[in-house]
């Protein structure tokens, strides 16, 4: 009787309370949407709030994206052995075999107010220099994105790629002909579904630390390119492309294009000298044809020279000099070459498996041939003619490091030989 009298009491509180503890619940609940709410706001109203993550870089971001600042660099270290016939020597010097830090560069870039881009980029290699230092605004009608400062030029195709992605240590002979960063005014953008690019700019000539060096010289440079062709994964593209410089020099200057044969620790060995000159005119070409882990590119620059009258040559005529080169690589374990649409130039190799890290892998392994030509006489300027032919090996340890290796044999006609065998360590952020 005991215990069905404390049943009945258990059973008759249960029935008697409910209506206390249901309104404590539901108490609580408001209690705990309201606080959520409140997080909710405080981090919606705390523009202050920066997150740190790595994305080929070290970025700092607001969650709505309106501030990014992002932090990089490069080290490149190269070294170069040369075999040389005595008469090449004795025309162009010697050629020593050596090692230097090729690029040594730290670089800050960022988004200010949603729309306000700017870069600063130092290379303290050879004695240090500025690279890109810049402030842009991006969305401008018709002109897209508007930059000013230390801009490299819309000229050609490897010279616009970054060092740190292209496929042999030197670029390519047609990139001796482009001038490289200058003081400018430059709008670019990409239309029709990213498929075609435009930029162009208004430049002056500066020296190593961005400093206008005439008054007189300007250029206007400009470059188009098109893609007709690419796969939704990206493994197969056509490229094309087309850019033209016309160059205003003035009575103190003058117009130079010279070469080196398969590394920078070489010395010039094909040279137009100083040329009195009123202008220049630049026409390039420019293609690329991806087949998944095939790939092969060509450039082809022209450059067209006004002469000026000098005690030399009182009445000089115009003169003219060209250079080509073709290139093909293949990657042994599988990747491709990826496009970056915004650019019009070749990105980042990412290896399906890392070289480094915990687990060992094969990482990305790349083979390459090209050849250059590049002529330098016309009439009376005799600055020579050289025929080379490059092979490379490229391996890709992750997506910021690799080991490179070239040999190049370069003939420069009536002159003489020169083959060079050079090695590179990089890594880049």
């Amino acid at each position: 009787m005991k215990h069905t009298w404390i049943l009945a009491g258990l059973l008759t509180g249960g029935f008697l309370f409910p209506t206390a503890t249901w309104a404590q619940d539901d108490e609580l609940l408001q209690r705990i949407s309201a606080l959520e709410l409140k997080v909710a706001d405080m981090a919606k109203q705390d523009d202050g709030s920066l997150r740190a993550y790595w994305k080929n870089g070290f970025i700092l971001e607001q969650p709505d994206k309106s501030f990014k600042l992002q932090l990089g660099g490069r080290a490149q270290f190269d070294t170069a052995f040369f075999d040389t016939e005595e008469a090449l020597e004795a025309e162009a010097g010697p050629f020593d075999d050596g090692a230097r830090v090729r690029r040594a560069r730290l670089n800050m870039r960022g988004t200010m107010y949603d729309s306000i881009d700017f870069m600063i980029e130092y290379d303290f290699a050879s004695g240090g220099s500025f690279q890109s230092a810049y402030v842009g605004t991006r969305n401008v009608p018709v002109l897209g994105t508007v930059q000013v400062g230390h801009l490299l030029e819309p000229i050609g195709l490897e010279e616009i790629a970054s060092n740190n992605h292209i496929t042999f240590m030197e670029r390519g002979s047609a990139t001796y002909f482009n001038p490289i960063y200058n003081i400018g005014l430059m709008a670019f953008d990409d239309v029709a579904d990213q498929r075609m690019t435009w930029a162009a700019g208004v430049f002056k000539d500066t020296d190593n630390d961005a400093i206008s060096i005439s008054n007189e010289t300007w250029a206007v440079s400009a470059r188009l390119t098109g893609l007709p062709y690419a796969t939704e994964d990206g493994r197969s593209y056509l490229h094309l492309g087309s850019s033209v410089s016309q160059r205003h020099l003035d009575d103190n200057n003058f117009y130079r294009i010279r070469a080196r044969p398969g590394s920078a620790i070489a010395p010039y060995v094909v040279n137009t000298g100083n040329i009195d000159a009123d202008q220049a005119l630049l026409t390039g070409l420019e293609s690329i044809l991806t087949l998944g882990s095939f790939s092969l590119q060509s450039e082809y620059m022209r450059s067209e020279v006004d002469r000026l009258p000098g005690e030399e040559t009182p009445d000089p005529s115009d003169v003219a000099f060209d250079t080509y080169y073709v290139m093909a690589s293949y990657f042994l374990t599988g990747e491709h070459r990826p496009y970056n649409r915004k650019g019009a130039i070749p990105g980042r190799i990412t290896p399906k498996q890392n070289a480094s890290g915990k687990a060992w892998g094969a990482g990305a392994w790349e083979l390459a041939v090209r050849f250059d030509r590049i002529d330098l006489t016309d009439d009376d300027v005799t600055g020579g003619e050289m025929e080379s032919w490059t092979g490379g090996v490229n391996w890709y340890l992750n997506p910021h490091t690799r080991v490179m290796l070239d040999y190049t044999q370069a003939d420069v006609e009536d002159t003489g030989t020169v083959d060079t065998l050079a090695m590179r360590f990089q890594v880049d952020f």
